[in-house]
């Protein structure tokens, strides 16, 4: 599935991991921008949110609000090169298996917001052998290509 022709096999110059990784968080940059200006100045109906601008985001000096954001674009960053790293060492079919997306959500609401907090001793179990699960299919796929 290359419309451009940009894999090597297909004799266009494939693309490094680090040029995928750059025009992706290129174009991820720039939908971001402009969906969260429109967003700002015409929030869904029902938000209970005002209107804003950009001037008036700029002036708000949420730091906490900032920095958290700042390190979710990292984290997203960095999850990227891991996807692209992966696609191009065990293809990409087998890298987008093992995205974690399910394991970072538990992991974010058992860590961050506390939603098992009190749970039963047979939910925590469920939620420990999930990841072991996870875990293990991520290392059986991982050394299934050698």
């Amino acid at each position: 599935n290359d419309p451009f022709g940009w894999d090597a096999s297909s004799n266009g110059a494939g693309l490094s991991v680090a040029a995928a990784n750059f025009w992706f968080s290129l174009a991820f940059t720039a939908t971001s921008i402009l969906w969260n200006a429109r967003l700002m100045r015409n929030p869904p109906t029902g938000a209970g949110v005002a209107p804003s601008t950009m001037r008036r985001y700029l002036s708000d000096h949420n730091l906490r609000g900032r920095t958290l954001a700042l390190l979710a674009g990292f984290v997203c960053a960095a999850g990227n090169v891991l996807q692209f790293q992966g696609g191009h060492l065990a293809g990409y079919a087998a890298s987008d298996l093992v995205q974690a997306f399910p394991i970072v959500g538990t992991i974010w609401d058992v860590v961050v917001f506390g939603e098992f907090a009190g749970a039963r001793k047979e939910i925590v179990a469920c939620l420990g052998f999930m990841y072991l699960v996870y875990s293990a299919g991520i290392v059986l796929l991982a050394t299934s290509i050698a």
